[in-house]
């Protein structure tokens, strides 16, 4: 919920497991042009579900393929020990 303070983000208070939900989630992610991916996103649960990294990393960059972040989200900065990245 922090991050609606800083960006123009909003918390979408949503249960996609329940009443055709999740298939929704896979249209909104279609519609909104959000990448989607088949786990949480952390090492361990990758590891836990047999999810394959390589295969994962390749379908991120093709997502992001023809993209610039820079130019079409400006106002996210990333920020690693206090150095923008």
């Amino acid at each position: 919920l922090e991050v609606q303070s800083l960006y123009t983000t909003h918390y979408l208070p949503s249960d996609f497991k329940k009443n055709g939900g999740y298939q929704r989630s896979v249209e909104m992610c279609h519609e909104y042009d959000v990448y989607r991916q088949c786990y949480c996103g952390c090492v361990f649960a990758a590891k836990a579900q047999g999810v394959d990294l390589s295969k994962i990393r390749r379908e991120a960059l093709e997502f992001l393929e023809g993209k610039d972040a820079d130019k079409e989200f400006p106002e996210i900065t990333f920020k690693i020990n206090g150095e923008t990245v």
